[in-house]
């Protein structure tokens, strides 16, 4: 199971791994700042690797993380440069999507892991909110609905 919980008696949130009865409890990941949190985490499908939104001690959100699920390093900044809110994995973990508020406009963006470059994939006066993963593979179209529309091949 991986949660975020509070550390302390502060606002300290991070990122923890434990079975389902909560033993083998294991700190995976807390911000540096004893006010900064993780609040959500993912698992990639190949239980490797962890995308995380956290806010900054301010509660800003903060882009989001990547990081392997061995707790091995705090890992790296993903996605655009802005206020990540969700992230989700493809099923077959080749794509992370994210969330993301830009110079004050949400829209839904996605990177192939490892180390793709950011691409926006929703556009127009609408804002996105939210990313979800399914079963099936997921298709640009099918993560958000835009005013403006562009094809992106997966």
């Amino acid at each position: 199971v991986l949660f975020s919980q509070i550390k302390g008696s502060g606002a300290h949130m991070g990122i923890v791994t434990a079975t389902t009865g909560r033993s083998d409890e294991r700190e995976l990941y807390f911000p540096d700042h004893e006010r900064a949190m993780a609040h959500y985490s993912y698992l990639s499908p190949d239980r490797r690797s962890v995308l995380i939104v956290e806010m900054d001690r301010t509660q800003d959100f903060q882009p989001c993380r990547v990081m392997p699920f061995d707790g091995s390093s705090v890992g790296t900044q993903v996605g655009p440069t802005g206020a990540c809110t969700a992230a989700a994995w493809s099923p077959d973990g080749n794509w992370m999507y994210f969330s993301v508020a830009v110079d004050g406009a949400s829209h839904i963006w996605r990177q192939r892991f490892p180390n793709g470059q950011p691409e926006q994939i929703t556009f127009g006066a609408t804002e996105e909110v939210g990313v979800a993963s399914g079963a099936r593979r997921p298709v640009d179209r099918d993560v958000g609905r835009p005013a403006a529309q562009r094809d992106v091949d997966p």
